[in-house]
């Protein structure tokens, strides 16, 4: 068996950031449960064409999951979410770390779901294009 360097961790990481379950994201890649689970529990290596639904369904830049695999470090910078969402200083004041990342998760989750209803033409949400 080969072994799946950090590809579960990535891959959990992400789930958390949106909310979901691997039920989730097998609906949302149109992936089967058991191959999610496979992949996240580090028994099996996904095939190329697996990694990209994955990584398209949680917004991952293409060659994540490889990378992952390779064992390189594809953690984030700090200051990804700071560009995402520029909050004046005095919006967090009084929040812990750990507070402050949950509000800059919480609004990359929902950019990055907004993203992926815009590519695939839902008109859900507050503005419409025409």
């Amino acid at each position: 068996m080969t072994e799946v360097r950090g590809v579960g961790r990535v891959i959990q990481d992400a789930l958390r950031v949106y909310g979901w379950t691997q039920a989730d994201l097998a609906r949302e890649s149109g992936l089967d449960t058991g191959t999610i689970s496979d992949v996240v529990n580090e028994t099996r290596w996904p095939r190329i064409s697996t990694q990209a639904k994955i990584e398209q369904a949680l917004s991952l830049d293409s060659g994540t999951l490889a990378r992952a695999h390779a064992g390189i470090d594809v953690t984030p910078a700090d200051d990804d979410d700071e560009v995402l969402l520029d909050l004046p200083d005095e919006a967090l004041a009084g929040l812990s770390k750990v507070e402050r990342d949950e509000v800059y998760a919480t609004a990359r989750a929902a950019a990055l779901k907004r993203a992926r209803e815009i590519r695939s033409g839902a008109q859900v949400g507050l503005f419409t294009v025409e």
